[in-house]
């Protein structure tokens, strides 16, 4: 059976259709569009629901592997006490991890905080002089308009 192509031109480009497959669509999609809802809104929750399972998951391994180092570390730290020429070494190597990791976060919070303060004074600073041009140009057509009266 031959198709019959419609022509369709979108933002100037001729879009060739079969005109079988346009009407196949048209007749598949026979539902209400409150069914159509509620087929959406089913989607909708799996989709929460397994994005917010994948959430989840990612958070738990996350912690376990954040857990497994933080308590090794203080194994070494025992060890350490325990046994030092053994363990000494990797104490020491976790404290220092430890304290540079502090350290860095603590100097990247004062960093984000610097750029926030200087970007809101410069918006700030931006407006008061746009608001002060504005002024002065309503001011200057306040004064044609009353000497006109």
């Amino acid at each position: 059976m031959a198709q019959a192509h419609v022509v369709q031109v979108v933002r100037g480009q001729v879009v060739h259709v079969a005109r079988a497959q346009v009407v196949n669509k048209l007749e598949d999609s026979k539902i209400s569009q409150s069914q159509a809802y509620v087929v959406w809104r089913k989607r909708t929750f799996w989709r929460k629901l397994l994005a917010g399972t994948h959430t989840f998951t990612t958070a738990l391994i996350v912690g376990v592997i954040f857990s497994y180092i933080v308590l090794t570390a203080m194994w070494w730290v025992l060890g350490a006490i325990l046994n030092p020429s053994k363990y000494l070494p990797m104490a020491a190597g976790a404290v220092t991890l430890a304290t540079f990791i502090v350290g860095q976060y603590k100097r990247l919070n004062k960093l984000f905080d610097d750029a926030c303060d200087y970007a809101t004074k410069s918006i700030a600073d931006k407006l008061a002089r746009t608001a002060d041009a504005a002024r002065q140009r309503y001011s200057e057509v306040c004064v044609c308009v009353c000497a006109l009266r």
